[in-house]
């Protein structure tokens, strides 16, 4: 094992060394978000062989008692037990105390759906908006905000009745995604 090193101190460094090279900016930044707001006050002065579960079972109580569901809490402490199999990885603890930390539950909900006099009323309400195309295809297809951003014309079959959703238009950048969806025999308009 390494040098005793503070949770702080290895976490901002994994962070800067490993996530920001790694990772995309908006990862970056949730990761350092999460150990600033959730992580530090709770572990941020403790040596790295000194955290253990009861640590994130106060990080979860936390999260718990300030309103965060538990699909979010799971998430956040996705980051807590990443940076502690790294730290096991390269040494700087013998033992992850997340490595069999259970997740927590998550409450599924069915999913809800809009009524065809719901997506009628809404496609009424919305015709004269720039977007109104947009909504169309989304409504018949179920293709997603960034399918819909990275859409050519070319990718429409008309006689076919299909769009093949070729790439996918993030913040910054396309991603190369090969899925053909076919047009909804349930069409909306």
């Amino acid at each position: 094992m390494s040098a005793r090193i503070k949770f702080k101190e290895y976490a901002a460094n994994w962070l800067e060394k490993k996530i920001k090279v790694q990772k995309t900016k908006s990862t970056y930044n949730n990761y350092r978000r999460n150990l600033n707001i959730h992580f530090y006050p709770v572990v941020g002065n403790i040596f790295m062989d000194q955290v253990c579960s009861k640590h994130a079972d106060k990080i979860i109580q936390n999260l718990l008692e300030t309103d965060h569901n538990e699909n979010g809490v799971n998430k956040i402490m996705q980051t807590f037990r990443t940076i502690l199999l790294d730290a096991e990885k390269t040494d700087a603890i013998r033992k992850s105390p997340m490595r069999n930390y259970p997740i927590l539950k998550v409450k599924r909900l069915p999913p809800k759906f809009w009524s065809h006099m719901e997506i009628r009323q809404f496609l009424q309400a919305n015709r004269q908006d720039k977007f109104y195309p947009v909504y169309v295809v989304a409504l018949n297809t179920g293709m997603r905000k960034g399918e819909l951003a990275g859409l050519s014309w070319d990718r429409i079959d008309f006689q076919r009745s299909m769009i093949e959703v070729s790439r996918i238009r993030g913040p910054l950048r396309f991603k190369k995604y090969h899925q053909v969806r076919h047009r909804s025999s349930r069409s909306h308009e």
